[in-house]
């Protein structure tokens, strides 16, 4: 039930941030009062005072024109990448955490990981080897040539003559739009377009449900310029409902445009994603391939340093992997299913148990049926630990292991006894046999180390 109602919670705070953001000059209790009005008509009237409630954890922040941080240095970068094993759980607690420029999304689909960054060229050379170190493929990287919608407004181009005002400024602006005494400085920005109006989030996090990405290609021989195709993507009502960024893609690769959709729910995902491919502009049609995103975070843009050191190398578990596949395929099919169902951290115990152990036997110079003993005691000491993992019962495999080493110790004892008393005696212990104990005194075996001298 808690679930449920966290569900209703979200699609109310979403629908209030839509209603806010598609008309800025609409002040938040009027919102509260139009949805209100709805909820009444819907027989929901407790949803007026929940959502009143929950709309005091919407915060208005500001966006800055994308070109005016590109003046900076920082620009839109876009990573697909495919994780190894370990790797998907990086970008998993990646993709929970803020970090200063850097959007991580887990998607569903072909491709495990959407990364966006606004930086440097630097910083995206170093984000790319970082992915390229834990991914099976090599990830794909494209940049933005233009942006053309951010955060629902419309991309404005900038006056040739800069603005006086400090980055610091400008961040505080992007973190509260409603700064308390920056109304005239907020003003005079929105005017010159260096900053393009406000969004509204929940602690810096964007509140819709449904979020997806869609990469445009244009299919026909006609040109058709950027605006063109933002225009016509808006005249669409769903699209114009759910579209928040809308990026031009540089040389066309692998997309010509990316759009991010964020919508109340997969009902209307499909209804924009529809629209998409039912757009067109003369000869010219639109494919689209949608990234539906499972969980991650949005960092809205603001001015700061480049920091190459921020972004660490990937993990690289190409010997690990090879030592659980070598582990795995020595697992008989019963044991290789029971292997899968086990937690993350057992599995690695196991391997690791599984690992040295084998790597000991296949080292040791054993004859045969010592190393058929052992292996034996491997596999029974492998059952034990994948299939019983409640309460093993290693008395079996310990015994064994005991009874071989003991027999194999015996042996080594009686042999190096026997060559000792042969080479006191001046002769040659090569080919003589160890004695038995069993045997009678003198041994009438020749050869063997109870015989009298001369036998």
């Amino acid at each position: 039930m808690i679930s449920l109602f966290e569900e209703i919670d979200h699609r109310l705070l979403a629908a209030l941030a839509r209603m806010l953001e598609l008309d800025p000059a609409l002040a938040k209790e009027d919102a509260l009062a139009r949805l209100g009005r709805v909820a009444d008509e819907s027989g929901m009237p407790g949803a007026k005072l929940r959502l009143r409630v929950l709309a005091e954890r919407l915060v208005r922040r500001g966006v800055l024109n994308p070109l005016w941080l590109a003046r900076e240095g920082l620009r839109p970068y876009f990573f697909l990448a495919n994780g190894r094993p370990g790797f998907l759980e990086q970008l998993v607690r990646h993709s929970e955490e803020q970090r200063a420029g850097v959007s991580h999304y887990l998607i569903y689909g072909d491709w495990d990981a959407f990364v966006l960054l606004h930086g440097t060229e630097a910083e995206a050379s170093q984000l790319h080897t970082s992915l390229q170190m834990g991914a099976y493929d090599e990830p794909t990287q494209f940049t933005a040539e233009r942006a053309l919608v951010a955060y629902r407004h419309v991309v404005r181009d900038l006056p040739d003559q800069e603005v006086a005002l400090s980055t610091d400024l400008a961040n505080a602006l992007a973190r509260d739009f409603d700064l308390e005494g920056r109304g005239e400085t907020r003003d005079r920005l929105l005017a010159s377009g260096y900053v393009l109006g406000p969004t509204w989030s929940i602690e810096g996090q964007q509140p819709y449900p449904v979020v997806a990405f869609v990469g445009l290609s244009l299919r026909g021989r006609s040109n058709v310029r950027p605006e063109e195709v933002r225009d016509s993507l808006m005249r669409d009502e769903a699209l114009r409902q759910s579209l928040v960024h809308l990026f031009q893609v540089r040389q066309g690769r692998p997309f010509h445009y990316l759009v991010k959709l964020c919508c109340l729910s997969m009902t209307e995902l499909d209804e924009a994603t529809n629209a998409i491919g039912f757009t067109s502009l003369g000869n010219v049609r639109f494919d689209g391939a949608t990234l539906v995103v499972a969980s991650g975070t949005d960092q809205l843009p603001m001015f700061r340093r480049a920091d190459v050191a921020s972004l660490p190398p990937g993990p690289d578990l190409t010997s690990m992997v090879r030592v659980g596949e070598k582990v795995f395929s020595r697992l008989p099919a019963d044991q290789q299913q029971a292997f899968n169902l086990l937690d993350p951290g057992r599995q690695i115990a196991v391997v690791r148990s599984l690992a040295e152990i084998g790597d000991r036997i296949d080292a040791a110079r054993l004859n045969a049926s010592t190393r058929e003993r052992l292996n034996s005691a491997l596999s029974t000491f492998s059952r034990e630990c994948i299939v019983n993992v409640g309460r093993p019962n290693l008395t079996g495999a310990a015994a064994e292991v005991t009874a071989t080493v003991e027999g194999r110790a015996q042996a080594t004892a009686v042999t190096a006894r026997v060559r000792d008393v042969w080479q006191r005696s001046g002769s040659d212990p090569k080919g003589t046999e160890a004695a038995d104990p069993s045997c009678p005194k003198p041994c009438p075996r020749k050869g063997c180390a109870g015989a009298p001298d001369g036998a």
